[in-house]
């Protein structure tokens, strides 16, 4: 998705990545050294800056609460999110989509198993969604009021045929679907609303709606 662009880097070489490996360390001291060990032989040639720039902005919201990382004793299912979100931050080509994807990893921290399954739905699809996915799930909420914001900002009065490919992805994922009954609003003539699965990833990944 579009966005603040990352420089664009080579594949960095080993020592390139052990400063990395030392900040995951640092970030969490009971499962570090798994993680370090994960980043040496997995992301070894990967982009180094994005993973870097995820760990920071999941660093920031853990201090925001001002809690230690020690005192979460985090569960195997835990740091297998974390894990996840270093493979979805070093595909990733903008900082924008690196906050969303570290927004969703901290919401799954200490979670009950549901949140942390929709979780990892949610980091997923953070790597093949566009920011055209985003506008249309916000042009499809069923507040009216959202819908003509959207259909404003995002010029999305009507669908184009374009947008249909995306629409299309959107409901097989489970993020869009047939409008109920009775409900008349914008939606409904183009047939689709935003499920509330759709309305719980915008709210996970801190979506700022127009």
């Amino acid at each position: 998705m579009s966005g603040t662009e990352m420089p664009s880097l080579e594949p960095t070489a080993a020592d390139d990545i052990k400063p990395t490996i030392k900040a995951v360390a640092s970030l969490t001291p009971i499962v570090g050294g798994a993680i370090a060990e994960y980043l040496d032989t997995v992301i070894k040639d990967r982009r180094s800056d994005r993973i870097e720039a995820y760990i920071q902005a999941l660093e920031k919201r853990v201090g925001d609460l001002e809690i230690n990382i020690e005192d979460l004793k985090l569960e195997d299912s835990e740091t297998h999110i974390i894990q996840e979100g270093f493979i979805a931050a070093s595909r990733t080509p903008n900082q924008e989509s690196i906050e969303q994807v570290a927004n969703v990893v901290f919401a799954s921290l200490q979670a009950n198993d549901e949140i942390q399954a929709r979780s990892r739905v949610f980091i997923r699809l953070l790597n093949s969604y566009e920011i055209r996915h985003f506008m249309l799930l916000e042009r499809f909420c069923k507040d009216q009021t959202v819908q003509q914001k959207a259909a404003i900002k995002y010029g999305l009065k009507t669908a184009s045929e374009l947008d249909k490919a995306y629409i299309a992805q959107l409901v097989a994922d489970g993020m869009l679907i047939a409008p109920p009954a009775g409900w008349d609003g914008v939606s409904n003539t183009m047939h689709h609303e935003t499920s509330k699965l759709g309305r719980d990833f915008l709210k996970a990944v801190a979506w700022k709606f127009a």
